[in-house]
């Protein structure tokens, strides 16, 4: 039995040691972060996707919060068809396919663009298939993938000289597939984007001629989400778009970096990409032109009977500006 003298000694150990007990399990836990959200991005491996190839690169996702995983495709209709077929959270893609799912009534949201230009889409022709001008194209064959904004380009072009489309034969080709058209001679010419056009032009030689839409057409290439508006406002897709902007930023201040990026993920030379690199601009944007633009194409859709039953619709069922306007407002410019 403890004396007297050594019982205020116990008691005072014993009450230190529950009160450390308690201090410790009564305080606020500190909970590990929890794992960056995974967003599956499909993207054409093209220079118009850009922003995404530096934005991973350089670890502005995961700074965000956001682990992304690219899933690269050679065109944006694959990359949308992947949205579609619910293989991907995020897709690239060329405003005419982003039109032709307004119209399908498609549940996607057309959430910015990420660059734009007007030259990205042109026509390499053979020059031994009697093609030295843009006239000359009437009566010959050429290889075009229905259904993407090369295919909208080549109208324009036929248009602003005179042909109609009813005066070429179109052969519908997959993107990957008209270097060796052309060169093999299956076709005259073709309609199609970079690397393509780049690399027919060296297979070709001195056999080739090229032709461009010039201002007729400025191509808008979009980030679309899949679901709906309730989707598009998430944590994770806010934070892909600023680390998208951090990546403009990027290619603004450091275009030899962004360069280097680039060309490692679209199949160019460094040397030949910054040949390309004037044609683009950058800029994460949801603007009225980009709607003109589809409104435009919506148009073009019903007269050539593209789709049954279509109609222009009503934009504000696939553009959908509120992600970007929390992140840069100013870069929303729809009228509403």
């Amino acid at each position: 039995m403890p004396s007297s003298r050594t019982a205020p000694v116990i008691i005072f150990a014993l009450t230190a040691i529950v009160g450390a007990a308690l201090a410790f399990f009564l305080q606020p836990r500190k909970h590990p972060a929890p794992p960056p959200a995974t967003v599956r991005f499909a993207v054409a491996s093209l220079i118009d996707s850009a922003p995404v190839f530096v934005a991973q690169q350089k670890g502005l996702f995961r700074s965000e919060g956001v682990a992304v995983k690219i899933i690269p495709y050679t065109s944006g209709k694959e990359c949308l068809d992947a949205l579609l077929r619910g293989e991907a959270d995020l897709a690239t893609g060329a405003d005419l396919p982003l039109a032709i799912l307004a119209m399908r009534k498609e549940k996607i949201s057309v959430i910015a663009s990420l660059s734009s230009n007007t030259r990205e889409n042109s026509i390499v022709a053979r020059i031994d298939r009697g093609i030295a001008r843009p006239e000359d194209l009437r009566g010959k064959r050429i290889g075009v993938t229905l259904g993407t904004s090369a295919e909208f380009m080549l109208d324009e072009f036929l248009l602003l000289h005179g042909i109609p489309h009813t005066a070429v034969t179109m052969v519908n080709l997959p993107p990957n597939a008209m270097v060796e058209a052309l060169a093999g001679g299956a076709v005259d010419a073709v309609a199609t984007w970079t690397p393509h056009t780049e690399n027919l032009q060296e297979r070709l030689a001195g056999n080739s001629v090229y032709f461009d839409a010039g201002e007729t057409y400025r191509m808008y290439w979009g980030v679309a989400a899949s679901a709906g508006p309730a989707a598009a406002t998430s944590t994770a897709l806010k934070g892909v778009l600023r680390a998208l902007v951090r990546a403009n930023d990027t290619i603004g201040k450091h275009p030899a970096e962004a360069q280097q990026i680039v060309a490692g993920n679209v199949g160019l030379s460094p040397a030949k990409l910054r040949q390309l690199w004037s044609n683009y601009d950058f800029d994460l944007t949801l603007d009225q032109a980009f709607a003109l633009t589809l409104e435009r194409e919506a148009r073009w859709i019903i007269t050539h009977n593209k789709l049954s039953n279509a109609e222009v619709p009503d934009l504000a069922d696939i553009l959908y500006a509120d992600p970007l306007s929390g992140v840069r407002p100013e870069a929303v410019t729809l009228i509403r």
